[in-house]
Parts: C-alpha cells; sequence; structure tokens
C-alpha cells in the first residue's frame, strides 16, 4: 500500500498553503495567498457572518425536528387505528 508521504493544508483564513512531512512534520513548502489579504475587520466580518449563517441552520433543522415528533406520532396512531382489528371472530368463541 503506497501512502502519502506528505500532507497539504490550505488555510481557510488567508488561503496560504503549506505542505508537510509526515514523518518529520517539518514544513516543506509554503505558498502565499494570491492576491491581497484580507483585512482583520473583513475576516472578522466573513466569520461573523458565518457564525449567524449556522445559528439559522440550527434554528431551522430545530423546527424541523419538532414538528417530526408530531408528525410521526399521528402515523403511528394511524398505522396502530388500522390495523387494530374491528371485529376479531375469536371474540365470539
Amino acid at each position: 500500500m503506497n501512502q502519502p508521504r506528505t500532507l497539504d493544508v490550505d488555510c481557510p483564513f488567508c488561503r496560504g498553503k503549506l505542505v508537510i512531512d509526515l514523518a518529520s512534520g517539518e514544513i516543506l513548502e509554503s505558498h502565499a495567498p494570491e492576491g491581497k489579504p484580507k483585512e482583520f475587520d473583513e475576516a472578522l466580518g466573513g466569520v461573523t457572518a458565518a457564525a449567524r449563517q449556522r445559528e439559522r441552520d440550527f434554528e431551522r433543522a430545530f423546527e424541523s425536528e419538532k414538528g417530526r415528533e408530531d408528525l410521526l406520532a399521528k402515523k403511528f396512531e394511524r398505522a396502530r387505528e388500522r390495523s387494530a382489528p374491528e371485529d376479531n371472530p375469536l371474540d365470539s368463541l
């Protein structure tokens, strides 16, 4: 089996790239990001916007799960009613 000897890492903030030797942990190569670096306020704004989006996604998923429990309970009750015998012929024995 041919295992990789290096690890390529992309920085999510500056978009720079590092190539790291897995055996020694040393940086073999580094590549500066293309374009101008982000200002701190701009980077912070991106992190804040991403946090707001995650919060909205969580709220949406939470509301969906709350409604799902009620829906499953109703489906279970309907299935139970349909499966219950109305007149069991064995009851008269």
